[in-house]
């Protein structure tokens, strides 16, 4: 799924967690063709073709096994109630 901002990617991670579902893989690109920044989730059980897209730039993997990755390591602190 992409989405476009960091927030709605986080909160997607955590809905899916939830519901018992296995996140594969988060990924941070640039849209080839407008230059925008987006995000991609990857259930573990759908295939990853981040690498295969044209409209693909520089992808960055930002999520694996449970855990944020780079820039991203704050979101490891992040607690759903706020806390």
């Amino acid at each position: 799924m992409t989405l476009s901002s960091i927030e709605l990617t986080r909160d997607l991670v955590d809905e899916m967690q939830g519901k018992g579902l296995l996140v594969g893989s988060v990924y941070e690109y640039t849209n080839s063709i407008s230059g925008t920044k987006l995000f991609a989730v990857f259930a573990i059980d759908t295939h990853c073709d981040i690498y295969e897209s044209h409209f693909v730039k520089n992808p960055t993997r930002i999520w694996r096994d449970g855990l944020w990755l780079g820039d991203y390591l704050y979101l490891n602190e992040y607690d759903i109630d706020g806390e």
